[in-house]
């Protein structure tokens, strides 16, 4: 069996992804780190700017 050296705190998001058996997936991350010129908070700006253009882009494509 695999160690597992994954772990989760408070806080963190979890994704699950429902297959065609309905059986529940846990998909595989990668732990990514920022140069040392990029703030963390920079980053987390830049993924919520761009959840919200996701979501207007979905938008435009479901009329």
């Amino acid at each position: 069996m695999a160690k597992d050296n994954s772990f989760i705190s408070s806080g963190n998001e979890i994704e699950f992804i429902k297959n065609e058996r309905g059986e529940l997936i846990l998909p595989k991350f990668r732990v990514a780190t920022c140069p040392d010129q990029v703030r963390p908070e920079v980053i987390g700006a830049y993924c919520d700017v761009f959840e919200e253009d996701l979501g207007i882009l979905e938008d435009l494509r479901n009329r």
